[in-house]
């Protein structure tokens, strides 16, 4: 969270290294989803470099999980065109008695986190109308009845507001390094 409220903009993977024995029975091993067009290297690498992936226990959630808000989707980086959205949640199958929980922090370049939503338990049902008047990033986390967790998203990060008064543009250079896991 520090990282990204300072303009450093990265993934995160979650990943298990379990070998023998039957490893996806175990508790607390987590795993990356990538949303990709197709499992081809091209499509796979291109929506890990922008983020389009989630990460979660399989054992726990072996579904599908993904948000939007507005004009931007989970993992994107960009201007937003509205100043209250309430965001859109994919999540199947939904888990019986699940919490979703809300976090929105702002683009602030200190050491010291604004939040504007810290893990904010939020009904699906009834989604709240975010203020996105100031640069900030949002990101959200399922959880079971007990507060386990399931499943999380990568952050959806504002870095303005386009009013439509003037065009904005941003120079955004995007570098890959591969590593293998």
């Amino acid at each position: 969270d520090k990282v990204t409220a300072n303009g450093l903009f990265l993934y995160g993977n979650g990943v298990s290294d379990s070998h023998g024995d039957m490893w996806m029975d175990q508790d607390n091993l987590f795993h990356t989803y990538i949303w990709s067009t197709d499992s081809s290297d091209i499509e796979l690498l291109s929506s890990l470099s922008t983020g389009t992936m989630y990460f979660g226990t399989y054992k726990n959630f072996p579904g599908e999980f993904y948000y939007t808000l507005g004009n931007l989707e989970m993992g994107d980086r960009g201007i937003i065109t509205q100043t209250n959205i309430a965001p859109q949640i994919h999540l199947n199958p939904y888990p019986q008695g699940c919490k979703v929980k809300l976090t929105q922090i702002l683009l602030d370049s200190t050491l010291q986190l604004t939040y504007l939503h810290n893990e904010t338990l939020i009904d699906t049902a009834a989604m709240p109308l975010l203020d996105l008047t100031v640069p900030s990033f949002i990101r959200f986390g399922v959880y079971d009845s007990t507060d386990k967790p399931l499943v999380f998203g990568q952050p959806i990060v504002i870095l303005g507001l386009q009013t439509g008064i003037e065009e904005i543009e941003t120079n955004e250079s995007v570098q890959m390094n591969i590593f293998p896991n």
